[in-house]
This record gives structure tokens, sequence and C-alpha cells, in this order.
């Protein structure tokens, strides 16, 4: 009995601190979440002016598209073939998945652009957005919007990669897998000039822009 209250208080005491610090990290991961989608919902602002600067049509996708399909816009231009959709058949149009700039890691200062994460799993272990149902990825850089084709951006990542080292440190993932903890998710950095050098090379086509007005 004398060793057993000996025990008790030094159980309550290591519970304590534990349970304060998953604490503070859960706000923390709150408040990182919710910086990340207000850099996105200012990223996608600053993608509809620009497309409308180019003189093209932009709408919003649905929840659905969204969330399954990884689509965030639809993009209009007459010039180009009809892409299939259930709301608008007779408009030709493109769907975009939008990526802001980010940091490469939580300590990083600003987010960035030279570096672009491609998520092959989901937050669930599912399939990433690189896997997702648009046509374009529009990754943002400081001047504007780079639109690259998906299917190309998938074949590069899926051969540059080197998904079977594994890393534990965000700044260590360029090419490497990378999982954040606690998730099941799967991403990598890759480098955007490097895909743009090696997509117009090997198509002959420069890579569609979209510089942001105030940038022009």
């Amino acid at each position: 009995m004398n060793s057993l209250n000996r025990v008790r208080p030094i159980i309550v005491m290591m519970k304590t601190p534990r349970s304060d610090t998953i604490r503070s990290q859960m706000k923390k991961n709150e408040f990182i979440d919710e910086r990340s989608a207000e850099m996105g919902e200012s990223a996608e602002k600053q993608f509809d002016r620009a497309t409308k600067a180019q003189g093209k049509s932009v709408r919003k996708a649905n929840r659905y598209e969204e969330r399954v399909l990884h689509i965030d816009r639809w993009i209009g231009d007459k010039t180009w073939r009809p892409a299939y959709n259930q709301t608008m058949k007779n408009k030709p149009e493109i769907s975009v998945e939008i990526k802001a700039m980010k940091r490469i890691s939580r300590a990083s200062a600003k987010p960035q652009s030279e570096w672009l994460w491609v998520e092959f799993k989901n937050v669930s272990g599912g399939e990433g957005w690189l896997y997702g149902g648009a046509t374009l990825l529009a990754t943002e850089v400081e001047s504007g919007f780079y639109l690259l084709y998906l299917k190309s951006l998938r074949s590069w990542a899926e051969f540059k990669v080197d998904r079977e080292d594994v890393v534990s440190n965000p700044n260590q993932a360029k090419y490497k897998s990378y999982s954040r903890r606690n998730r099941d998710d799967e991403m990598s950095l890759i480098n955007l000039q490097e895909f743009i050098d090696w997509y117009e090379g090997a198509s002959g086509k420069k890579a569609l822009f979209f510089p942001k007005p105030d940038m022009e």
C-alpha cells in the first residue's frame, strides 16, 4: 500500500505536462491550418484576377469538385476544347487546382516558390491532389501563376522522387518521401524551375503563365 501511494503522485505529475504539451501542439496546428487556409483563399482571389486580366472567364468549382476531385476553378476560353462538365456542357472550360506559395517547414520565415510540395497521399492515406481530376495546376510564384499540366507534373514527380527514401524532416524532403506526424499523407518537394525546364524542352512549348495584374 505504501509503495502504491508513492507511485500515484508520480503518475499524475507525468500526465499533466504531457496533456499541456498535446493541447499546446493542437492549438499550434489549428493556427497553422487556419493560416494556410487564409493563404489559399488569398491565392485563389489573386488567380481569379490574373485569369480575368488574360481575358478568360473563371468560376468557382462546386463543393464536390473541390473536396473529391481537387478542382478549385474552371477557366474558359473559346479557343480551348470543351472539358466534360455536367453543369455547363456547351462551354469550353478547363479545370484548375490552385496552390499558394508554401513554407518548406513551420520554422521557415516566409512562403517560397522555388520548391513545390506535391502530394502523393492525403492525410487519410488516400490519393493526394497529384492524382486529382484537374487538368491544370496553377502554382503561385511571386509575380503570378504557372499553369502546369497535372498529368505531366505527376509523371515527372513519379520519375524523380525516391519514394523509398523516407525522411522525417521537411527540409530533407527534396525528391524524397515525407509524412507529417500523426498523419497518413505522403509528400515531396520538387524544384519548380527544373520541372518547367524539362516540360518546355520535352514539349517544345512555353509553360503557360498568368502574371498578377499589379505585377505586370
